[in-house]
């Protein structure tokens, strides 16, 4: 896991605590003013003073409890612009540190994608929208989950991408075949293959008979 620099830790608590303390003093409390969403039935509350509806699109999973200090934190987190959420502002004339934008306007972490190279706990197909996870690190797997991908998202063909591949896997096959007979030294050699598929390796042959004839002086 990468280690992250103590001072952004520091920066980023100091950004929860100030708006904390801007919203309600750093109290878990319901909101105390009216306004439209109070109006809608859907007042704020907790010291980050979320709304039920902004707390449950961002609430990190197994953590839903809308009065919950730390579960709003995890809220606030799992909102994928929280670095930029918070910030100084002017909120009715009078210059704070608050919410820039009312609240989040980032979306739910890895919901629209993303990588993930530290070890942690996510929640994956929100709202039962179908995601794929690749393993980047086993090239393989990631290949075969791509081209399932391709298919599903661009409506290709997946099983003649996996037929062109075969081909291709067969005739490299060929010609490695062809060029071991050839190297050593094995009587007649039969392969039908694509003038394509060896014009390169003609090639290297080629500038590795000119390199060694050049240093055997003809």
């Amino acid at each position: 896991m990468t280690k992250v620099p103590r001072r952004y830790w520091s920066k980023m608590q100091s950004a929860i605590i100030k708006t904390a303390d801007s919203e309600t003093g750093n109290r878990n409390i319901m909101q105390t003013i009216s306004d439209v969403n109070s109006a809608s039935g859907n007042p704020a509350g907790g010291p980050l003073q979320f709304t039920k509806t902004t707390f449950d699109a961002f609430a990190f999973p197994g953590h839903h409890n809308f009065r919950s200090s730390f579960d709003q934190v995890l809220a606030f987190l799992n909102n994928s612009d929280y670095l930029n959420a918070t910030g100084n502002t002017s909120i009715w004339g009078h210059a704070k540190y608050d919410w820039l934008h009312s609240g989040p306007i980032g979306h739910k972490r890895f919901e629209n994608g993303g990588i993930i190279n530290t070890n942690q706990l996510i929640e994956v197909a929100e709202k039962n929208k179908p995601e794929m996870v690749l393993p980047l690190t086993n090239k393989s797997r990631a290949n075969q989950l791509i081209t399932q991908a391709n298919q599903i998202v661009n409506g290709n063909n997946s099983n003649q991408i996996a037929s062109n591949n075969s081909e291709s896997s067969e005739k490299l096959d060929k010609v490695i075949a062809l060029l071991a007979a050839l190297v050593s030294g094995q009587g007649n050699v039969q392969a039908v293959i694509a003038k394509s598929d060896v014009i390169n390796a003609v090639k290297s042959d080629n500038k590795t008979t000119s390199q060694y004839s050049q240093m055997m002086g003809y």
